[in-house]
């Protein structure tokens, strides 16, 4: 399949000069081999791959394929060329199945397939290359034949050789210049022109004393500057500049770092500063840079996990921000910001000597003379000039004037212009620039180092040099060219083992300890003072471990530890501290500089950090930014004499001017990416409760919603389409008509919105770029909820008019009413009393429960409190009807709403009675159910649907999982009644939860699964919970929890006593004021 792209291989690979300033980021793609890469009107990035098309939107690849079954798809998933047209319209050819338009409002496809008996179809359906003419017409080249598509009425024109007097069948690749010529490469025809204002053809291998001799023609392209260049396997690559008809020929020289890194080129671009990319067959990208006359090359580094992935290269493309994206033969898609050379990275590079010689750096030093000075892990001593960017390595040896060690931990230089270089296990070094040797303090020759093993120095304010090993420190005393020692009683009574030192202003020598916190050592008195963390007070040391000690120019201390950053306030000898929750990249603080603007920079485990002076703002800069590596070391830092900065870590070093970062401009266009309901994505031409269409285009492209009211959990998805580290990209949104406010600032990218009433809403969102540059207009969509019938104009329309009429009727038929109602009361009362005396009996009789006594108490409490207020409401309403009989047969109605409230308040006595007596009537009918096999999931779903209306009432999201069709023999209607129990039980648990806690967000999950033959439904809230001591009375008869007239008590007890009868179990587990779960669990086969 590779020979499709290649037409020739060469095999020659040697050592060029590497290009080290661009990080790549890899997006994985559907398939590894990406063929072409394309922006749309949009802002989504589009990807042909051997496996589908992709669309990318900074976060998430959607991918369509070819289905065979449907012709509104891919004709293909083997794509392998992208276009756009002058209407904005994407074309996608294919390698072998011809050319597809995407149309975005319903995500289909509409293709154009080769008819071999049919020439206005294409000549072929291996579609090589596409370029667009000043005319809107498409040129579209083959591999058997060249075509000039119209996209406006869908009809093509073959170019025949007879018209266009090309010999070749297969075409290799087009390109337009800023004339608007079409230039025309071929696989064995050599370079052709076609002039739109002539229309003439020009063919430049046949032509006499031709400028382009070349038989193979790739990958051409035109800067707009009126030079053309184009791949020739020939000899490499070839600029032409037309009007000067000169040819510039650039080939592969081994011998010459700085020519074209290999010879078969598969893509060339030119990009916006005006060096010339060209991805190569096997070696990387070579770059041509136009004022140099020379080559750089990007290639894969196993030592580099931010270089190329992938040395096979099929597409460049830059994009309108400047971002490059690279398609690759092996790993998808790679991105690079060439912008990022603010934090240009030095490493170790392999074959080349002028680099480091090892990537894991600990302390950076900048002497006097300008050198910069890198202590590394293995590599021993490094040193770097900043401007040349020349390196050198000193390493130990078997010679005695070499440096002692290899793994080196402090540097400085004193006021003597000694540079001194402390080693982990090699004592103490001092250099002599002039002869470039190291005089060794180790071993026998120590002369009172306490141990070979250093950790970090520093000089006083009179220049002294102070040293911090592992047992202790000392003063270097330059007559005797010895160490003074100098002791301190720490809290082990072990040596201190010395960190990190620095001098404050008042030349107190700040000490960080491994394990024993920071000691404050005036050298005069030979005293400490020393200060630990303190239990329960934030202000004090924030860790025992400070191997960070900082001094900024106003003579502030700052302590760094592996739990943040610390400010310290001389005055009141307290710290501040600023953590990863503060906005630090992380809390594990490495080292720390400030800028000439009094800014502050922090390295840490996960990148870098700035805090504003002046805000105390934090901006914190990754991989992405082109940091090294997301990990830093312990002192690895310095700023430089001219201002710029260098952070050093466990993968080289950035090297960067503060004021070269400056922020990402582009403003990023903001889409709606998805939308769901009840958590599962909406499709186009999906319908709603209604029937009618909820999407009819794609949701980027929607601007008006219909939904039901019973659709009532919206999620809309979004993207700021800013590809540069779109992870930082923030959101704010807003339900117009719903929202009071925009919603606050994040990076969560979706937005969900639970029971929305009926009406009209607009959904605003808005975000910014990596940089905090914010999209303001953003992008909207109305959302349009239909209200339920009842709650519809036409219906309040027919009530308004039946209450009209009532109005106007004669009053004496309200009170004929009410007295009528009185007496129905009365008999109801009457009847529901006799059954609770015939339930007593039957109780009694059955024996169901265990104690009689508890079971006839509980009966009369329960019934005394309904009875109470129903005889009084009824005496209430016999002597208000008699009081004022006169004044309602009169006409004045003033106080006839008194007499309804007081028959609603009857009503609701009566009702509730009924629901105690139904309750007991199924408490003793256990054995009278009526069984069959009957759907489960169904009654479920539809107990859930007749309390929808409650759970509206009550802001509750509903999320449920129910498996489809779980079938049980039982009685359906109880079955529904223990659903109906459990979720009034939740619903008033999480309402009154809300009452205390005015942030709550109440939840109810249900869930019906069927395994291993049980059948496992289980009802979980999120509201107050059941107290422990209370649980096991929860399914007690009467027991309840809720306020007097609110609770009968039987619910659980009459489901427990049905899930009984099917051999089955319901079982409670609560956490007091979080999750109750109510689970049943039934046996399938209990009839077996």
């Amino acid at each position: 399949m590779k020979l499709i792209l290649y037409f020739f291989l060469y095999a020659t690979l040697t050592f060029s000069q590497t290009d080290q300033s661009y990080s790549f980021k890899q997006i994985q793609t559907s398939a590894n081999t990406v063929s072409d890469i394309l922006k749309d009107k949009q802002g989504f990035m589009w990807f042909t791959t051997w496996d589908g098309l992709n669309r990318y939107d900074g976060y998430e690849l959607r991918t369509f394929y070819h289905d065979a079954s449907d012709s509104t798809t891919l004709s293909s998933n083997g794509l392998s060329t992208l276009l756009l047209d002058l209407e904005g319209q994407l074309w996608i050819g294919s390698y072998r199945d011809g050319l597809n338009l995407y149309l975005p409002k319903l995500q289909r496809f509409k293709r154009l397939i080769h008819q071999k008996n049919d020439s206005t179809t294409l000549s072929s359906n291996a579609i090589v290359k596409m370029c667009l003419d000043n005319e809107g017409f498409i040129w579209i080249a083959t591999r058997n034949g060249l075509n000039k598509f119209n996209p406006k009425t869908f009809r093509n024109q073959r170019i025949t050789k007879e018209k266009s007097g090309i010999l070749a069948d297969h075409f290799g690749s087009l390109a337009k210049d800023e004339k608007g010529q079409i230039w025309i490469g071929t696989s064995d025809d050599g370079l052709h022109k076609y002039n739109p204002k002539t229309k003439q053809y020009t063919h430049f291998l046949r032509s006499k004393h031709s400028p382009i001799p070349y038989t193979h023609i790739f990958a051409l392209t035109s800067d707009n500057n009126g030079t053309l260049w184009a791949a020739a396997p020939e000899i490499g690559v070839f600029s032409f500049n037309e009007e000067a008809n000169k040819r510039q020929d650039y080939s592969h020289n081994p011998n010459d770092p700085t020519s074209l890194g290999y010879t078969n080129i598969n893509v060339i671009r030119k990009l916006n500063d005006g060096s010339v990319w060209m991805g190569t067959q096997n070696n990387g990208i070579s770059i041509f840079h136009p004022h140099k006359k020379s080559f750089t090359q990007l290639t894969t580094d196993p030592l580099n996990p931010n270089s190329l992935r992938d040395n096979d290269i099929l597409d460049i493309y830059q994009d309108n921000t400047g971002l490059i994206w690279v398609a690759t033969w092996n790993a998808g898609v790679l991105l690079t910001n060439p912008k990022q050379s603010k934090f240009p990275v030095f490493r170790q590079e392999k074959n080349n000597p002028n680099s480091l010689n090892d990537n894991v750096i600990y302390p950076v030093y900048q002497d006097s003379k300008g050198y910069v000075w890198l202590g590394t892990n293995t590599g021993g001593l490094n040193r770097f000039h900043p401007e040349t960017h020349q390196f050198k390595h000193y390493m130990t040896s078997t010679n005695p004037n070499s440096i002692s060690h290899n793994r080196i931990r402090a540097i400085l230089e004193d006021r003597h212009g000694y540079l001194w270089v402390g080693t982990a296990g090699g004592g103490l070094n001092r250099f002599n620039y002039t002869n470039e040797t190291f005089k060794r303090y180790t071993g026998k020759t120590r002369k009172g180092l306490p141990n070979e093993y250093i950790y970090h120095m520093a000089t006083d304010t009179m220049g002294n040099l102070w040293v911090g090993t592992v047992r202790g420190f000392v003063e270097y005393d330059k007559k005797s060219d010895s160490f003074i020692s100098h002791t301190l009683q720490t809290t082990s009574g072990k040596p201190l083992v010395c960190m990190a030192l620095c001098f404050d202003s008042q030349n107190n020598l700040w000490i960080g300890s491994s394990n024993d916190g920071l000691y404050i050592y005036n050298p005069k008195l030979k005293t400490a003072k020393h200060l630990l963390p303190e239990k329960g007070n934030p202000h004090t040391l924030i860790d025992k471990f400070i191997p960070t000690i900082f001094k900024d120019k106003q003579g502030q201390m700052w302590t760094g530890s592996i739990k943040g950053l610390s400010r310290f306030n001389a005055s009141t000898e307290t710290f501040t501290h600023i953590t990863k929750k503060e906005g630090l990249a992380n809390s594990v603080i490495y080292s720390f500089e400030e800028d000439l603007h009094g800014n502050y920079w922090v390295s840490t485990n996960e990148g870098l950090s700035r805090i504003n002076a002046k805000t105390g703002e934090i901006e914190n800069f990754t991989v992405e930014d082109g940091l090294q590596h997301k990990e830093f070391s312990g002192f690895g830092s310095e700023e430089l004499h001219d201002g710029r900065l260098l952070f050093a870590g466990t993968k080289g070093f950035n090297l960067f001017h503060p004021d070269s970062i400056r922020p990402n401009p582009f403003i990023p266009n903001i889409v709606l990416t998805e939308l769901q309901l009840f958590n599962s994505p909406v499709r186009i031409g999906e319908k709603n409760s209604q029937k009618h269409p909820i999407l009819t285009s794609d949701i980027s492209l929607t601007k008006t919603i219909h939904l039901s009211y019973k659709e009532n959990v919206i999620t809309f998805s979004f993207s700021a389409l800013n590809y540069l580290n779109s992870h930082k990209n923030k959101y704010s949104y807003k339900m117009e008509g719903f929202d009071k406010s925009w919603q606050p600032i994040t990076n969560r990218r979706f937005a969900t919105y639970t029971n929305l009433d009926h009406g009209k809403y607009t959904f605003r969102v808005k975000g910014s770029n990596n940089d905090g540059i914010w999209n303001e207009e953003g992008t909207s969509v109305r959302v349009i909820i239909t209200p339920p019938f009842w709650d519809t104009i036409w219906f309040k329309l027919i009530v308004f008019t039946l209450m009209a009429i009532g109005a106007v009727s004669f009053p004496v038929l309200k009170v004929q009413a009410a007295q009528k109602r009185q007496r129905e009361l009365e008999d109801e009362v009457e009847k529901r009393t006799e059954e609770i005396k015939k339930i007593q009996t039957d109780l009694i009789e059955s024996e169901k429960l265990s104690s009689i006594g508890q079971m006839v108490s509980g009966i009369a409490h329960e019934m005394n409190t309904p009875l109470g207020y129903i005889k009084s409401n009824l005496f209430s309403i016999n002597r208000f009807l008699n009081a004022h009989k006169d004044m309602y047969l009169n006409g004045k109605e003033k106080r006839l709403n008194k007499i309804l409230k007081v028959l609603d308040s009857s009503a609701r006595g009566v009702n509730e009675l009924s629901e105690i007596v139904q309750g007991l009537k199924t408490y003793t009918d256990i054995a009278n159910i009526g069984e069959k096999e009957n759907n489960l999931s169904d009654a479920l779903e539809a107990t859930l649907i007749v309390h929808n209306g409650l759970l509206r009432e009550s802001h509750i999201l509903l999320k449920k999982e129910i498996k489809p069709d779980v079938m049980f023999r039982c009685d359906i209607g109880q079955m529904s009644l223990i659903f109906s129990h459990l979720i009034k039980n939740a619903c008033y648990s999480m309402k009154q939860k809300g009452e205390h806690n005015g942030e709550h967000h109440p939840l109810l999950y249900v869930l019906l699964t069927e395994e291993y033959g049980n059948i496992e439904i289980s009802f979980t809230d999120n509201g107050l919970g059941i107290e422990k001591e209370i649980q096991s009375k929860v399914f007690d008869p009467f027991f309840t929890t809720k306020p007097t007239g609110e609770g009968k008590g039987l619910g659980l007890s009459v489901s427990k006593n049905f899930v009984n009868h099917y051999k089955g179990q319901i079982f409670l587990t609560s956490n007091p004021k979080t999750i109750t779960t109510f689970r049943i669990s039934l046996p399938v086969d209990r009839f077996v």
